[in-house]
């Protein structure tokens, strides 16, 4: 005998609706397309710098992304140009968009990688589904809420993360205008705060320094690094301090350093008291007869 289930107006609209969404992520390209590039550092770059407004959203990619500006105009012409429909345009891109997360990218995908085509591709992932997004949360305003009867998915035990780190979660994901002039005149542009981290390099000798930037998801290609950003504020010689600028990583000339004085005053408010001085057995004086020796 076959048992009858009555569902309530509610459940049922609710059930229709996850049949629907189901049926959606099996059939449509873009949202599965999504799916296998949601983690590649330049999608993440793009989705976090989203806007409703073509203009804005094209405005915020060029100011993470400054070698665009002299393509400003044939982006904004050709994002909205397909944005009816980007299904071609990512198809053509979709297999370079998967090469740019490969760890053992190769010297031509940072060629790729600053094409506007690529980004306008990925922008148009991006816009699409936060239309939708945006679309099944307007739906869902009309549609009562039930009790959920079922067991939460227990949440898997974060790692522990060092004081210093824990210190810098609360900037982690915000964005900062970067200026070329200590005066803070000339903007450079503006960039990410991703996952920004202590790293003590004082016991191996090595030079200390609070990194950032999502050029560190890229080990293998340092013209990745400079295009997506992988920059660092320095601990200073003397300790206890960090520097009051930022610089690209590894770049420690002057010309190469940027300036946004509020964020490296936080940085060495929270954190400067991590910078240490390495130790050198020269400099250690561990007799009255040596006392006079200069580290």
């Amino acid at each position: 005998m076959k048992k009858i289930i009555k569902l309530s107006e509610s459940e049922l609209i609710n059930l229709i609706q996850n049949v629907i969404t189901e049926q959606n992520t099996n059939n449509d390209y873009i949202l599965s397309f999504y799916e296998k590039i949601k983690n590649n550092p330049l999608v993440k770059k793009i989705e976090s710098l989203y806007d409703v407004n073509p203009n804005k959203f094209l405005d915020n990619v060029i100011n993470a992304i400054p070698k665009l500006s002299s393509k400003r105009n044939q982006m904004l012409g050709k994002f909205n140009e397909l944005s009816s429909n980007p299904e071609p345009l990512i198809k053509q891109y979709g297999k370079t968009i998967e090469d740019l997360g490969n760890k053992q990218l190769q010297e031509q995908g940072a060629v790729f990688a600053t094409s506007w085509m690529i980004i306008i591709a990925i922008m148009l992932i991006v816009g699409t589904l936060e239309k939708r997004r945006y679309k099944r949360q307007q739906d869902k305003l009309n549609v009562p809420k039930t009790t959920s009867t079922s067991q939460p998915t227990p949440t898997p035990t974060p790692t522990p993360k060092s004081e210093s780190d824990t210190l810098l979660e609360e900037i982690d994901g915000k964005t900062i205008n970067l200026y070329n002039d200590i005066e803070e005149q000339i903007l450079f542009g503006r960039d990410i705060i991703y996952k920004p981290r202590f790293v003590d390099s004082s016991k191996n000798g090595g030079r200390s320094s609070v990194t950032f930037g999502f050029g560190q998801m890229f080990t293998t290609s340092p013209e990745l690094k400079d295009v997506f950003g992988d920059y660092e504020v320095i601990c200073l010689s003397n300790p206890d301090r960090l520097a009051p600028f930022i610089v690209k990583k590894g770049k420690y000339d002057i010309t190469s350093r940027k300036y946004n004085k509020k964020f490296t005053d936080f940085l060495n408010e929270k954190v400067g008291q991590f910078c240490k001085k390495p130790q050198a057995d020269f400099g250690v004086n561990k007799t009255k007869r040596n006392s006079d020796n200069t580290g």
